[in-house]
């Protein structure tokens, strides 16, 4: 009797101690790495080649296209971490952070620089973690259906910011 049991297959991907730590390791590496990015390119890259004329109306975007320039390229180390770590779907969960933290640049523009490393390697970790356990449901729909709402949630919360 026992034989004709067919057990259903997993519908959620493995998330064990290994995994969590990576992805949260992944996001405070992206977290520290946009932070110092944003920071040296807006000091050494972006402001020298385009705030040469005092009123040049792109000096005042620097700092948030700094901020976009790193946060790409944070994600691009992150998602490494998160295929070391075997987090399922590990592009897909930084295009999800990528998304949902576009506008939090506003948290670390007028703040020191240890206070913006910690707020901003915190909100990396949270916003990983949360996107790579989200993201880890075998069903596509059932995946990014609450990765959009809470990424969307997010979007909102830190436009009104």
């Amino acid at each position: 009797m026992e034989e004709d049991f067919i057990q259903s297959p997993a519908k959620l991907s493995e998330f064990n101690k290994r995994t969590l730590i990576g992805t949260a390791i992944a996001g405070i590496t992206a977290g520290l790495l946009t932070v110092v990015l944003s920071r040296f390119l807006e000091t050494y890259i972006m402001t020298p080649a385009f705030c040469n004329d005092d009123g040049a109306a792109i000096c005042q975007s620097v700092p948030a296209i700094s901020f976009h320039i790193a946060s790409i390229l944070s994600a691009i180390v992150a998602v490494v971490i998160l295929v070391n770590a075997s987090v399922y779907r590990p592009l897909l969960v930084a295009i999800a952070v990528i998304i949902s933290l576009w506008q939090s640049s506003v948290l670390i523009s007028d703040v020191s620089w240890p206070i913006s490393l910690v707020i901003f390697a915190l909100l990396n970790a949270l916003a990983y973690l949360t996107f790579s356990w989200l993201l880890r449901v075998y069903n596509f729909i059932f995946a990014i259906v609450p990765a959009i709402v809470v990424a969307a949630g997010l979007i909102a919360t830190f436009y009104y910011i």
